[in-house]
């Protein structure tokens, strides 16, 4: 089974949350916190201080993440060929630098 690792992170001002607007099937629009996959050798905190910097350039420090979770998704293809993995690392932030704004792509 091929594993591969993402990380799913919430920013909280107060009382609002930083959501992005992905497609992920077409057609249909969905919200979500920001996310990305793990480069190279790169543990979840920096992975997550990387996307949030690339999707919406906002600065922050490991020491302002908080892990609160771990989610495990699991697809089994057809005539069970193969099993993928997926395991999101989800954390919380409520100290940042910047003001959010989203970049294409």
């Amino acid at each position: 089974m091929t594993t591969q690792d993402a990380v799913l992170l919430f920013v909280v001002n107060k009382d609002e949350v930083l959501l992005a607007e992905s497609n992920y099937r077409e057609g249909k629009t969905t919200w979500n916190g920001i996310s990305g996959y793990l480069e190279n050798k790169e543990k979840p905190e920096e992975a997550a201080i990387r996307v949030l910097y690339n999707e919406v350039k906002l600065r922050i420090y490991e020491h302002d993440l908080e892990q609160v979770g771990i989610m495990h998704l699991y697809t089994l293809y057809p005539n069970n060929s193969h099993k993928k993995a997926l395991r999101i690392t989800i954390f919380l932030c409520e100290r940042f630098q910047g003001e959010a704004r989203m970049t294409p792509g």
